[in-house]
């Protein structure tokens, strides 16, 4: 028996929110993974960053 539109776009509707259940698990992981890695960010002079880590707030 040939699936139906109705059957394809059930299908479809399926798959697509498989893939958003994925990439939210991805984003909250990079989110949890970033927060863990960051720094606190060394300034120079009146609060602006600088590249260099090693630098000292004056």
């Amino acid at each position: 028996m040939p699936a139906t539109m109705f059957d394809r776009l059930t299908k479809l509707v399926h798959c697509l929110e498989r893939a958003a259940e994925r990439i939210k698990i991805m984003v909250l992981n990079s989110q949890r993974r970033f927060r863990r890695d960051a720094r606190p960010v060394a300034t120079v002079g009146p609060g602006l960053p600088t590249s260099n880590p090693d630098a000292v707030t004056v």
